[in-house]
């Protein structure tokens, strides 16, 4: 059971105890209550999952050659650029609202009762909502339900609400992109694309990264998180 501890620390008592390695990790800052009686992986990545809720920034836990690492991704910038001039040769973008898109956020909360002397009980819910009618209007309701701590005020679920409203109702765009091989290109690295064609011109997160050599030809094959 960890209580009003940040991701790091979650991620620091694990290895601890389990005799991990460890490397540079980031601090997260955001301090969270996390459950017990789940998986030490998942107990990590609920972490940090809510700590991108919350905050908005999105961390990397990575294996970095046996030592385990946790890094904020945009401080981890490779100074390359990929695009139709330089080192790419094949790139596709897709766009989709099939997974992870939503334009309906309803949080949930136990109501427990108060009275003195006896051990609480859930005896109501409350629910909050808000929702993007305009996108509802061109995809139809695409609802996200989670329960929420019973402990948090409503300024507090209210801000929940917003964040994964901006987080959350926007399409999902996957790029992947061939190129030239860079040795330094791994997932969980950002690096900046730039192609005219399609109006491309920013830094993106590499998701997965799969280097190939053969004979004397070094290629690398990319699923890029777009942002925005």
């Amino acid at each position: 059971m960890f209580k009003n501890s940040t991701a790091t620390e979650v991620f620091k008592k694990i290895a601890s105890d389990t005799e991990l390695k460890i490397g540079s990790l980031a601090d997260t800052g955001y301090r969270r209550k996390v459950e017990d009686g789940t998986k030490l992986l998942d107990i990590i990545c609920t972490a940090l999952a809510d700590t991108t809720v919350a905050t908005g920034r999105t961390y990397v836990f990575y294996d970095n050659f046996g030592e385990l690492a946790l890094r904020d991704f945009v401080d981890w910038k490779l100074d390359i650029s990929i695009g139709d001039i330089s080192l790419a040769y094949d790139y596709k973008m897709t766009r989709s609202i099939d997974t992870d898109t939503y334009n309906r956020i309803k949080l949930v909360q136990d109501v427990k009762s108060k009275e003195e002397g006896q051990t609480s009980k859930v005896v109501g819910c409350d629910a909050f909502v808000v929702q993007d009618s305009a996108n509802i209007a061109k995809w139809g309701r695409l609802q996200l339900y989670q329960k929420v701590d019973d402990k948090l005020n409503r300024a507090q679920v209210n801000e929940i609400l917003n964040k994964l409203m901006v987080l959350k109702s926007r399409e999902t765009r996957t790029f992947t992109i061939d190129a030239i091989g860079d040795i330094r290109v791994r997932a969980g690295c950002s690096i900046s694309i730039n192609i005219g064609d399609i109006d491309v011109n920013n830094y993106f997160l590499v998701e997965e990264c799969t280097h190939k050599f053969e004979d004397a030809v070094h290629s690398m094959s990319l699923e890029l998180k777009v942002y925005g």
